[in-house]
This record gives structure tokens, C-alpha cells and sequence, in this order.
């Protein structure tokens, strides 16, 4: 089996202050890889909190990070995955906690079929450009194997468009206008791509966090033995 990606939802929380935010209501599929990137800009200069991911009765591991603006107020791009043979409820929303208070979030969901449903996601890198650019690479390692696709969830401090290298596929992206900040995830299966990049119009911080996604192989192959009739028997 392929794989394949798709985006289910964005969000994007437009306010001064929280400790909690969802995504509006919408369905997943079982046993389909669920990719969740959430670009979170502090409050002041507290640095970014990992939030605490609910929803549909799954459990959301941590992928990795990468903190794109790490002066004055700061801005932090965090990966979490899920997969779930039976996920309920569903539908539902998608709930983010944090302890500190946090100013905004921009949040993109994916749904990836074909993987593999007991080891889903393979390496994981991540890069930050350091200071404002326009564009920015997070180099992988090589990978495993031809069939395997790479994910790749971008997080800037401004409220403008991301735009994917040539040859990825845009599943989603959520701009915050009152926080500035965007959030924006991509995915690519052929010709295989270890270094997926990203370009944006107007100079910012920027953060990436790209995966490494296994295919579910090929299904075991299944054989018939004739059988043989067995005359004067009976």
C-alpha cells in the first residue's frame, strides 16, 4: 500500500492569554498515522511550553521541537503523533493544555494511510534559521527505504505564507494575525527528498521538524495448494 496524506484540520487561537485551546470537531481514521504540529508564541518572554495533547481517547507522543524565536517573546514548533486502532470518540476535538499561560497557537492536523501501524515514524530532524531569513532546509538522513515518505511541519514568528519546496504537497496551514504567527506542514513519497525546505516573502524566524514515515510494506503473500483427489479412496 501507498502512502498517502491528507490534512483534516486547522486552527488557530487568536487570544491574549490561555492555558487551554481545541481544535474545532472533526474525524480520523483507524489505524491512519495522525501528524499534529502546533507553533505556540509565549506570553512575554516565557519560553514556550510542550502542551499536553487530549482527544479521541488516543494517546499523542511527543515527535520533537524546534524553537524558531528564542528572543523577546518567543515562539516554539512542536510535533506529536497518534495512531489508534479504534479511536473514540469520534468525532471529537483535539485539546491543548499548557501551565503557563501562553499568548498564541497555530495548529495543522494530517492523516497519513499506507504506514505502518506498529512503527509509523522512523528519524526525526529538526533546524531553526537563527535569526530572520527567508528560507531554511532541516537535512535528514538518508532513508530507510524507497517507499517511505517525509512529513515536514514548519513554524515562523509573522502571519504570512509558507510556501513548499518544489515537488512537496501543502496539507495545511494556519496564520494567527493578532499573535503573528503561522504554522505550516508538508509531506513528499516521490522522488524521495531528505532535505525538505521552505521559502517565505517577507524576512522572519523560522523552525522546522521533518519525519520520516514508514510504509506498511507489502501485504504477505497468500498461496492455495491444490488438492489432489485420491481415486478409490472413500
Amino acid at each position: 500500500m501507498v502512502i498517502a496524506g491528507s490534512n483534516l484540520v486547522t486552527n488557530d487561537t487568536e487570544t491574549s492569554d490561555w492555558t487551554a485551546t481545541s481544535t474545532a470537531s472533526f474525524s480520523i481514521t483507524a489505524n491512519r498515522l495522525v501528524l499534529v504540529g502546533i507553533a505556540i508564541m509565549s506570553d512575554s518572554s516565557d519560553t514556550p511550553e510542550q502542551p499536553t495533547l487530549a482527544g479521541f481517547g488516543m494517546t499523542w507522543t511527543f515527535v520533537n521541537s524546534a524553537a524558531h524565536d528564542i528572543s523577546g517573546q518567543k515562539a516554539t514548533l512542536f510535533v506529536f503523533r497518534g495512531l489508534d486502532a479504534s479511536p473514540s470518540p469520534n468525532p471529537d476535538t483535539l485539546d491543548f493544555s499548557v501551565v503557563t499561560t501562553m499568548e498564541g497557537a497555530c495548529t495543522v492536523v494530517d492523516e497519513f494511510s499506507g504506514i505502518d501501524t506498529t512503527t509509523p515514524t522512523l528519524q526525526s530532524a529538526t533546524n531553526v534559521s537563527g535569526g530572520n531569513d527567508t528560507a531554511l532546509t532541516v537535512q535528514m538522513s538518508g532513508l530507510t527505504n524507497s517507499a517511505n515518505a517525509v512529513y515536514c511541519a514548519w513554524g515562523i514568528d509573522d502571519d504570512q505564507a509558507i510556501t513548499p519546496e518544489s515537488g512537496f504537497i501543502k496539507l495545511g496551514e494556519s496564520q494567527n494575525g493578532s499573535d503573528s504567527d503561522t504554522s505550516m506542514s508538508m509531506w513528499k513519497l516521490t522522488p524521495q527528498d531528505n532535505s525538505p525546505s521552505c521559502t517565505i516573502g517577507d524576512s522572519e524566524h523560522i523552525g522546522g521538524v521533518a519525519i520520516e514515515i514508514k510504509d506498511a510494506g507489502a501485504p504477505a503473500a497468500t498461496s492455495e495448494v491444490p488438492q489432489m483427489a485420491l481415486k478409490g479412496v472413500g
